[in-house]
C-alpha cells in the first residue's frame, strides 16, 4: 500500500468524522434540530470542529482518532491494555482521544441510571472519570507539559466527549447500543438524558474541565 494511498484514505476517514461527529447528527435528526437552533451550543461545536481539522497549530499530537471503549482490548490477568482500529488516526488536539474515551463512560452512566442504579455503578463511573484524568494530568506534568496546556486539554476533552455522546444519542454512531432498550419509550428517554448531559457539560466545561463532567455523571443517579 503506497504512502500516497494511505494519506488519501486517512483524509477520507477524517472527512467522515467531520460529517458524522460535528454536522450530520444536528442537520439530519429531529432531536438534533433543537441543538441546531442553539447558537451558543453550535458555536462550541464549531470551535471543536476547527480544532479537529488542525486549524489551530499549537499543541497537536499523534492521535488514535476514535478511542472509544470499543477500541480497547484489556487483559486483566496480565495487566495489559492495547488499542485496535487505528484507521481514524490524525495529528490533532490531544483532548480528542481523552474525550472519546470519556464519552463511553458518560454513556454508560446514562445506561445504568436508566436501568436503576441500585449498586452505585454511576458513582464508580464518575470516580473512574476522575482517575483517568488524574493519571493523564500527572503524566503530562511528569513530561514537563505546562499546567495551562494540560488544563486546556481537559476542557477540549469534555467538548469532544459531548460531541460523541450527542451523535450517539442522535443515532449517528453506527451500531453502538449504549442507549438501546427493548422499550422504545425508554430508549427515547435515555437519549434525552444523554442529550441533557451533553448540553450541560458543553456549556460548563470551561468551569472545571473533566471534573465538571465527572460531577455531571455522578449527578445522573
Amino acid at each position: 500500500m503506497s504512502l500516497r494511498f494511505c494519506c488519501l484514505l486517512l483524509s477520507v476517514l477524517r472527512d467522515v468524522q467531520l460529517q458524522y461527529v460535528f454536522t450530520k447528527c444536528y442537520n439530519e435528526s429531529e432531536k438534533g434540530a433543537a441543538f441546531k437552533a442553539d447558537a451558543s451550543f453550535m458555536a462550541e461545536v464549531e470551535s471543536l470542529k476547527t480544532l479537529y481539522k488542525g486549524e489551530e497549530d499549537m499543541n497537536r499530537a499523534l492521535l488514535h482518532g476514535d478511542l472509544h471503549p470499543g477500541s480497547w482490548m484489556i487483559n486483566e490477568q496480565e495487566g495489559v491494555a492495547k488499542t485496535i482500529d487505528p484507521e481514524f488516526c490524525i495529528y490533532g488536539p490531544p483532548g480528542l482521544d481523552v474525550g472519546s474515551l470519556l464519552s463511553g463512560i458518560a454513556l454508560a452512566g446514562v445506561y445504568h441510571t436508566m436501568r436503576g442504579d441500585e449498586t452505585g455503578v454511576v458513582d464508580r463511573l464518575a470516580a473512574v472519570t476522575e482517575r483517568i484524568w488524574e493519571s493523564y494530568a500527572q503524566t503530562m506534568e511528569d513530561s514537563g507539559i505546562a499546567a495551562d496546556v494540560t488544563a486546556k486539554v481537559g476542557v477540549d476533552a469534555v467538548g469532544f466527549a459531548c460531541c460523541e455522546v450527542a451523535r450517539t444519542a442522535l443515532g449517528f454512531a453506527g451500531d453502538r447500543v449504549w442507549l438501546k432498550f427493548d422499550d422504545a419509550a425508554k430508549s427515547s428517554k435515555a437519549e434525552d438524558m444523554a442529550l441533557a448531559l451533553t448540553k450541560k457539560c458543553m456549556a460548563g466545561r470551561r468551569e472545571g474541565g473533566v471534573g465538571f463532567l465527572a460531577a455531571a455523571i455522578r449527578g445522573l443517579a
